[in-house]
């Protein structure tokens, strides 16, 4: 599992940690009203299904690549692109227990990763690992390409951390509404924990209690609240808009669903 490690080339101690995508970036640069008509996604599966074009399937995988120094490395969380037949086998598979003996599947990344040429749509080998755990891809054939290259090759601890850098540079959380969020007084005074966040329809966070009060909302900088909590860090790639995050307390973790119908 990824953690804190000194870099033999800088010195400094990075905090090495799983590089995720919450969604596929087709899904994502539909836009919260397209999502909402013409696609359904979880935390696992994904279909989009726009007018008179073809469906198009994706299953969220993890793309290992070796760390010097570093047991077990770390997993990209990315998402490949599969066809229909591969899918439903994919579904299918999902809760047996001898899912690891079926043959790699073919599929293609639909992410593009950060301070790279193009990577979406580099081939992948799509292999079931059982149903615990999320498939694994590796790249498949040949294609020249750095982001492959280094994933193959495998990265040392200051690649890897450089890794999650360029990941903060798309955080969500400075990319919609400016950084700021609204938060309630009692998360403002520090009273109380954040229990509850919310990504509304038009793309506006909102960090609250939990607890009933009345509407005393302030603007606040985002920044500044994931430097109190840093579990905050994780739901700003993992909310998608129209969706709320809840947990019993501030050790407990995220549960994640759409926002109730009003």
């Amino acid at each position: 599992m990824p953690g804190m490690a000194n870099c033999p080339r800088c010195g400094a101690q990075h905090e090495l940690l799983d590089p995720t995508f919450a969604r596929p970036d087709p899904f994502v640069r539909l836009g919260p009203a397209r999502q909402k008509a013409f696609a359904q996604a979880t935390d696992d599966l994904c279909r989009i299904a726009l007018p008179d074009e073809e469906p198009r399937w994706f299953v969220r995988c993890t793309l290992p690549v070796a760390v010097g120094g570093q047991p077990g490395g770390l997993h990209w969380g990315v998402w490949a692109e599969v066809d229909a037949a591969v899918f439903a086998r994919i579904r299918e598979l999902w809760d047996a227990a001898e899912q690891g003996r079926e043959a790699p599947f073919a599929g293609r990344l639909a992410n593009s990763i950060p301070g790279y040429p193009e990577t979406q749509g580099l081939p992948l080998a799509v292999r079931l690992t059982g149903p615990e755990t999320r498939p694994e891809v590796r790249f498949e054939g040949a294609p020249d390409h750095p982001f492959v290259h280094e994933c193959r090759a495998g990265v040392d601890r200051h690649r890897a951390a450089g890794w999650l850098g360029l990941q903060g540079a798309h955080d969500p959380f400075t990319e919609q509404a400016h950084g700021r969020g609204f938060v309630c007084s009692h998360v403002l005074g520090g009273t109380h924990p954040v229990l509850c966040v919310v990504h509304d329809e038009r793309g506006e966070w909102s960090f609250l209690c939990g607890r009933s009060h009345r509407s005393d909302l302030r603007v606040v900088g985002i920044g500044r609240l994931v430097e109190v909590d840093p579990s905050l860090r994780e739901l700003g790639a993992r909310l998608q808009p129209g969706e709320v995050a809840e947990r019993a307390d501030a050790s407990a973790p995220w549960r994640c669903g759409p926002l109730p119908a009003r």
